[in-house]
């Protein structure tokens, strides 16, 4: 009788192939939880005092030390959805949570770039997503809120306008100039910032922030007291001026 040799494979698998089926530590995944909470806060709080000089929000770049220091070697890239003068919104990575983002969003952004259901909520998606749980960032560092923001108890509404004695040929009517400004808790538009989004030219921009300055507001209302609130004013100079707009 002649034997036979019968060769018999045995797979089993690699390394690799553990590693990335296997969730990762939970002590790992709390910490890299804390850490991109505190990666949002930074980067909400660099945003605000962005908005607070310029009136509007720009996609900030961690990763640049001149820009964002602390957060330059933290690990996670920032991906910004949509920044604007009304709302920003990012999602963040990390290496060590592959298929997975965790994002957040700040004022009003497009439906589709809110990563998660309400403003300054981190919600995660992906591979891992299941398992990370970040804290909530704070929205009001700066203390300033949207006209439309769903919070407040009334937006804020002009009361009246005094005549101003303008040049003559800057008081044609119907000729809008739209901008950003601040309606302070007193009633009154702050001096600085003023954003100009649109005008026929710099002499009729300068003309508007002459006339709203000297305007009276009753200011924006939240819990019963009044705040500092952001407004979109399509205006028209001469005695004709509208009510400022909510931004979108």
């Amino acid at each position: 009788m002649r034997s036979r040799a019968i060769l018999l494979l045995v797979l089993t698998p690699g390394p690799g192939w553990a590693q990335e089926s296997r969730d990762p530590d939970s002590a790992m995944v709390a910490r890299l939880s804390a850490q991109m909470t505190y990666h949002f806060s930074v980067l909400a709080a660099a945003e605000w005092r962005r908005y607070g000089t310029h009136l509007d929000f720009v996609p900030l770049t961690p990763r640049l030390p001149d820009e964002l220091p602390e957060l330059a070697h933290d690990g996670f890239a920032t991906v910004f959805l949509e920044a604007s003068d009304s709302g920003w919104s990012a999602v963040v990575l990390h290496d060590s949570l592959p298929g997975t983002a965790c994002g957040t969003y700040v004022g009003n952004v497009a439906v589709a770039n809110r990563p998660s259901t309400a403003p300054g909520e981190i919600a995660c998606t992906g591979d891992k997503g299941r398992l990370v749980h970040p804290g909530p960032v704070s929205l009001q560092v700066m203390h300033i809120l949207f006209a439309s923001d769903p919070t407040l108890d009334a937006p804020p509404k002009i009361v009246g306008c005094p005549e101003v004695d303008l040049p003559k040929d800057l008081r044609q009517p119907l000729r809008h100039v739209r901008m950003i400004s601040l309606i302070d808790p007193n009633g009154t538009v702050s001096p600085a910032p003023v954003r100009v989004l649109d005008a026929p030219s710099f002499r009729y921009a300068a003309a508007a922030i002459v006339v709203l300055e000297q305007c009276r507001w009753r200011p924006g209302y939240r819990d019963r007291l009044a705040v500092r609130t952001a407004v979109r004013l399509p205006d028209v100079l001469g005695r004709d001026i509208l009510v400022g707009d909510s931004l979108p």
